[in-house]
């Protein structure tokens, strides 16, 4: 499954949650030095995702902090390395929230995969969550912990 995240943060943080085994290998604007499995590890109950940190596209837009005419090399890299993996791979995740540059990224990838056939998921951001008797709130994909990601499919 691609992973699609507007923000550099949270692309780092679903690159952790989909690898857990140490090597010096880099991809993308949010290398991590670590590279994924294709199994969640035991004893996990569902805190890590499956697949590799290769599926995560970061399409950092920065519009909240910069010109949007001045689009970097680095986001081109992303977007040819996206409409790659959008012909070779099945469905696309798009992780999204109502932080502005993340909005604007879910349209622009909307306008983009509607010339593709592939299933499109979209999770957006709760505003907030209950966790026990601990009301927390989000802003942002950056704010949530790695090993978190995977229980935003059950709400």
């Amino acid at each position: 499954m691609i992973e699609v995240l507007f923000g550099a943060s949270e692309a780092a943080s679903m690159k952790m949650a989909k690898g857990t085994v140490i090597s010096t290998r880099t991809n993308g604007p949010t290398s991590m030095w670590s590279v994924g499995r294709k199994r969640l590890p035991k004893n996990t109950k569902g805190s890590w995702m499956e697949g590799t940190s290769d599926e995560v596209i970061c399409l950092e837009f920065k519009l909240d902090i910069g010109d949007i005419q001045k689009t970097d090399v680095t986001y081109r890299e992303e977007l040819q390395r996206l409409r790659n993996l959008l012909v070779e791979e099945g469905a696309i995740r798009a992780w999204y929230s109502n932080a502005p540059y993340s909005i604007c990224g879910f349209y622009h990838l909307c306008s983009i995969v509607k010339h593709y056939e592939n299933e499109v998921l979209a999770i957006k951001l709760p505003e907030y969550q209950v966790r026990q008797d601990v009301l927390i709130s989000y802003q942002n994909w950056g704010e949530v912990a790695s090993e978190e990601f995977s229980s935003f499919f059950v709400l």
